[in-house]
């Protein structure tokens, strides 16, 4: 599967501390080899076609837009902000 990434997914990434980056890129390389890998905890987002959340740790998430053989990340920060909960 090829990863993108959009400017929102970008932008957020770089304002996440070190940490919370380094965690990012695990998950994105357990993502790589495993789709439901279970750190994931990936779920289909409701309401949205083919658009996923993916757990990088118990406060913060990731999204993404499968097409394809292509995932387009969206965005990535804390839970209910990036998830427009907030």
């Amino acid at each position: 599967m090829i990863f993108r990434y959009s400017k929102t997914f970008l932008k957020n990434y770089k304002k996440l501390p070190k940490t919370k980056q380094d965690k990012v890129n695990k998950q994105l390389i357990y993502l790589q080899e495993n789709f439901h890998h279970p750190s994931l905890r990936t779920k289909k987002t409701q309401g949205r076609e083919n658009t996923f959340e993916f757990r990088v740790n118990s406060h913060y998430r990731m999204t993404a837009e499968k097409q394809d053989e292509e995932l387009v990340f969206k965005t990535v920060g804390p839970h209910d902000e990036r998830l427009g909960k907030k």
